[in-house]
């Protein structure tokens, strides 16, 4: 008699704490945007077990993309194809489906889902600025200049089409187009820090690293708490051959890497 009332009390404890599909869906919203991807993927994996019909399509594609932003790519593209399976040729779930192709290095697949996307949307500027991106890894230059130049015509004060332009000039090591473009940006934008590292970056390139460490300089004036800057600093000044001024900063960035993870 004991054992079987345990047993009842199990069972019933079991039953009080069994989640719904609604619960475990609002769960795994939550943590997406709590960026806590891996446990949303695991609330969200349990609900999609228990998704009627109705109710698949939101899970798969909540699932999909936590487990894109999770780095699971392999998973949320299978689970995106899932999801276009229900709504074929869902501009969303398209131009996230083409996230996890660059995520898994499928760029022809990727700009084939941003094209998707642009034939509806021609406007939509993370489309043109993204499938710029994919052409450029792809090493397809000149339609990468198209798109961010498109990108600018329609939005002028863009800025990730403006540095994604610096960046393709800086690829094809087209210095002199890339630091008149970063310059200008930098006079609109005087107080932005990841500017002065972007000029840095060209500088340092063509081996002017004591003009590179003055744009680093006024980063960190600007950002004086950024760990990144102080590595940077810390690289540069062994190009130039100061070790003792390289070690100083090498220090200061993990003083300052310490700081973040306590």
């Amino acid at each position: 008699m004991r054992i079987l009332i345990t047993l009842m009390l199990i069972a019933a404890a079991s039953f009080a704490t069994a989640q719904t599909h609604d619960e475990l869906f609002k769960d795994g919203v939550s943590h997406i945007n709590s960026k806590e991807y891996e446990k949303a993927a695991r609330c969200l994996e349990q609900a999609l077990g228990m998704a009627g019909n109705a109710e698949k399509l939101a899970t798969l594609s909540a699932l999909a993309y936590a487990q894109l932003m999770s780095g699971n790519a392999h998973k949320a593209l299978e689970n995106y194809n899932k999801a276009l399976e229900i709504k074929e040729g869902d501009r969303q779930l398209l131009f996230q489906r083409a996230g996890a192709f660059m995520q898994l290095g499928l760029t022809e697949q990727a700009i084939e889902d941003y094209s998707s996307v642009l034939q509806a949307d021609p406007e939509n500027m993370d489309a043109i600025i993204l499938r710029a991106q994919a052409y450029s890894i792809k090493g397809d230059y000149k339609k990468a200049h198209e798109e961010f130049s498109r990108a600018i015509a329609i939005e002028p004060q863009n800025m990730n089409a403006k540095m994604g332009l610096v960046l393709l000039y800086q690829e094809q090591e087209k210095y002199n187009e890339a630091m008149v473009l970063i310059n200008l940006l930098i006079e609109e934008q005087p107080g932005s820090a990841p500017l002065y590292i972007a000029r840095s970056n060209i500088e340092r390139e063509q081996g002017q690293y004591e003009l590179a460490l003055m744009d680093i300089a006024k980063a960190i004036e600007i950002e004086p708490e950024n760990a990144n800057y102080y590595t940077l600093q810390s690289i540069l000044y062994e190009k130039t051959g100061n070790t003792s001024a390289a070690e100083k900063s090498k220090n200061k960035a993990t003083v300052l890497q310490q700081k973040l993870t306590k």
